[in-house]
């Protein structure tokens, strides 16, 4: 009894001392102090792993022992410590590059496992991932490269913005910085606006949404931009045949101090110059945008980033009309490392959104725009089961009042059209528990939306439409809030690792937006309205369901995933047949509201390793609304549902590339997509010598598939004394006339039936060359 006794005591006191573990947390990052994502952190002794997050931390936990600490990234020598783990401890460890060549070629900076280990519907890329992705005009495209991707589509060459598993344009969330963008496109959506020489990383989230984003129903687009260098000056400079494009960066004070400054321009005029179609010919566009980061590290645990960013477009078509459109965003954050395991980080941001659209033969101009102003608190802890995000925000949204300046052979007035004003506070928390394989993020969001600004509001007929006949009276807010709006917004995701390369993935998300992209044409324009939620415009609703599975080989070549998804939505918009948006201060008499819902299956194999990398996407989906008012004029196809102005049931993608040598590489991407629908002609009739069209139901036709398929070829060392590298890349090399519209003209004055015609935006192979050299 006692032997039995003894050995009892030493069996429990060993397990006391086993289960008291410590941590071990860390920074890792390059040569250039810019954070590592996905390396690969080990405890050899034992076999605990993980990988660097976002920002380059990551942190372990294990019983006190001697261990030692190995830390894998692809191009960098392997780094290995023995530490003797008695208390919590935190590293910063900078990883130094090596020119070794390996056997297998890595294409990506993720980690090999993040589709199995990240919570449902994300997408993480770098600007490394997309090097080797042909693209329009030879310029690495953030916003052209997620289009690539599973879920995510748009209407066409020259449109601005992209969908997301059936969401309208308006319903992603896009940040800079955290700064709120308002139109994402350079150059009619040929190009984004993002710099692909100043940015960091971008996540796109599609399915879960974490708790501390908010404001927008599909999807969110996080895009971060780097900081200069602390050790020593860099720059360097790309030349295209319609692009160019330089940055400078350079410490003012060594380890303490550094700035980043960036600039675009682009010269396509001398390309529409030479194309035959004389309207084309006479056509004309541009734009340019910069960057300035500054960051100052206070000391090892605060810092300091301010960044600036301002871009413009001009869009001219013929002598019919003449587009201009541009942002202008200011961020500061504050972050503070306030132990080794908690993080804290305040951010504010000011952008000022302008458009204008100049009608030529009229001689006028309609300008209209958005101010944004908003502050966000965070706080970060990441435990060993526990990473909890949690803060507060403040968003103010003021659109700028609407113009219509007259020139002198108008013969309008000028006139201004008063708009409204908005703010929203949010609180949330979020926290991502790891329990054994099963990880589960659950968040929970709590908005206050107030509407501000014009202190009218208007009465109409009880029984009635709403219609500007029908208003019979203006109730004055004197003081206060004109319309307000409070909603909680539950979040949850869920990862099971079945083995170590199956994972189960499910996520549910509710979620409310209150500002509107008013726009009743086939795509989003740059001079669309933004408008806020109102009395009478209310905030739109959506529940969305995902449930999927990703799974890799042993090897880790592929990863691979399948999803599922459902959107159910309340308060969408669409617009009564020739709606007037414009200079219209009682914009619900144009919009009828319904219900929406999208649902969908994804398709992703991705190949990581190898000489042929890159992956193939298939997206089958099904976007569709009803609009069933209490008045015919508020109905659309009596009350049935309708496909979506940018429904498309098929989107095929594939991009790959491979390795020629050391030195150079060939790329290609194919892409196919279903027409989307829209409002054909079936039949005309003649009233005393006037011809009368007869529409179809809307959206009742599709226009024709859309088919490209772009090459590049890449050298990545073209003057030996030089860190230069050379593209060539065709987009559209088969010289596809891709429709982006139909539309109908008659024949002759007396004819009747109109002929029907498709719009090509671009309609031929482009081919360009870009060469870049860093110094």
């Amino acid at each position: 009894m006692k032997v039995f006794i003894i050995v009892t005591l030493m069996v429990l006191g060993f397990s006391a001392y086993a289960q008291t573990k410590y941590q071990v947390l860390g920074t890792v990052t390059d040569e250039q102090g810019e954070p590592i994502i996905g390396a690969g952190v080990l405890l050899e002794e034992i076999g605990i792993g993980t990988t660097t997050d976002l920002n380059g931390k990551f942190i372990l936990s294990a019983p006190k022992r001697n261990y030692t600490l190995v830390i894998q990234y692809l191009g960098a020598k392997e780094y290995r410590n023995t530490i003797y783990l008695n208390r919590n401890q935190n590293f910063n460890i900078e990883m130094v590059s090596t020119s070794q060549e390996l056997q297998e070629v890595v294409k990506t900076a993720r980690a090999e496992d993040y589709r199995i280990t990240s919570i449902p519907g994300v997408e993480r890329l770098t600007i490394k991932d997309l090097e080797n992705v042909p693209q329009l005009m030879g310029e690495i495209d953030v916003i052209n490269s997620i289009l690539l991707l599973p879920g995510v589509s748009n209407t066409g060459e020259g449109s601005s913005g992209f969908n997301v598993r059936g969401g309208k344009v308006d319903q992603n969330l896009i940040t800079l910085n955290g700064g709120e963008i308002f139109n994402s496109s350079h150059l009619l959506g040929f190009f984004s606006i993002f710099n692909s020489d100043v940015v960091q990383e971008f996540t796109l989230y599609k399915g879960h949404m974490p708790a501390h984003f908010g404001g927008r129903l599909s999807s969110v687009l996080d895009i971060r931009t780097r900081e200069g260098s602390y050790e020593e000056m860099k720059s360097s400079v790309t030349v295209g045949t319609v692009t160019s494009k330089f940055t400078f960066e350079a410490p003012i004070i060594e380890d303490k101090l550094s700035v980043l400054a960036a600039g675009r321009f682009t010269y396509p005029n001398w390309v529409i110059s030479r194309v035959r179609d004389f309207d084309v010919k006479n056509s004309e566009a541009g734009f340019n945008d910069q960057n300035i980061v500054i960051g100052y590290r206070m000391n090892d645990r605060n810092k300091v980033n301010l960044s600036l960013y301002r871009s413009f477009d001009r869009f001219k078509f013929s002598d019919d009309f003449q587009f201009e459109w541009g942002h202008q965003n200011a961020s500061l954050s504050i972050q503070n490392a306030l132990k080794e395991n908690l993080f804290h980080e305040f951010e504010a941001n000011l952008v000022d959104y302008e458009n204008e659209q100049y009608d030529i033969p009229g001689d006028f101009a309609i300008q209209n725009g958005m101010d944004f102003l908003s502050f966000k608190d965070n706080w970060y802890y990441e435990g060993e089961k526990h990473a909890i995000n949690a803060g507060v925000e403040y968003k103010r949204y003021t659109q700028k009042p609407e113009k219509l300046v007259s020139g002198e052979r108008s013969g309008f007035e000028s006139l201004d059209v008063e708009k409204d004003q908005a703010y929203i506070i949010s609180g949330y928390v979020n926290d991502d528990i790891k329990l054994g394989k099963l990880t589960l993020s659950a968040g929970l969001r709590y908005n206050y939306y107030a509407q501000t600004g014009r202190d009218q509001v208007y009465v109409y007929r009880n029984g009635s439409p709403k219609r500007i006949t029908n208003i019979v009276d203006t109730v004055n807010v004197a003081s206060g809030n004109i319309s307000e709006y409070s909603n909680l917004e539950p979040r949850i995701g869920i990862n099971y690792l079945i083995t170590d390369n199956i994972s189960l993935k499910a996520s549910y998300n509710q979620a409310y937006q209150y500002i509107h992209l008013i726009s009743n044409t086939t795509s989003a324009t740059p001079i669309d309205l933004w408008q806020v939620s109102t009395f009478h415009i209310k905030p739109q609703q959506a529940s969305n369901y995902s449930f999927g599975l990703s799974f890799t080989g042993a090897k880790r070549k592929w990863q691979n995933s399948v999803d599922v998804f459902y959107r159910d939505i309340d308060n969408i918009y669409d617009y009564k047949d020739f709606a007037e948006l414009f200079l219209n201060n009682h914009l619900e008499t144009e919009l009828i509201s319904g219900r929406g819902r999208s649902y969908g299956f994804e398709l992703l194999f991705e190949k990581q390793k190898g000489a042929w990398t890159g992956w193939i996407a298939y997206t089958l989906s099904k976007t569709e609304y009803l609009i069933e008012g209490d008045f015919p004029e508020e109905t659309i196809n009596d009350g049935n549902w309708y496909p979506a102005n940018y429904d498309q049931r098929h989107n095929l993608t594939v991009s790959l590339s491979r390795d020629l040598g050391k030195k150079a590489f060939f790329a290609f991407n194919s892409v196919f997509n279903t027409g989307r629908p829209f409002t054909g002609v079936e039949s005309s009739y003649n009233v005393n010598g006037a011809v009368v069209p007869l529409f179809s139901d809307r959206n009742k036709y599709r226009i024709p598939h859309y088919v490209r398929f772009d090459v590049s070829l890449g050298f990545k060392s073209v003057i030996k004394s030089l860190d230069d590298k050379l593209n060539f890349s065709v987009y559209n090399l088969f010289n596809r006339a891709n429709a982006y519209s139909v539309y109908y003209r008659k024949p002759s004055n007396v004819a009747i039936i109109p002929f029907s015609y498709k719009l090509s935006v671009l309609g031929r192979a482009f081919p360009s060359m870009t060469y870049t050299v860093k110094f």
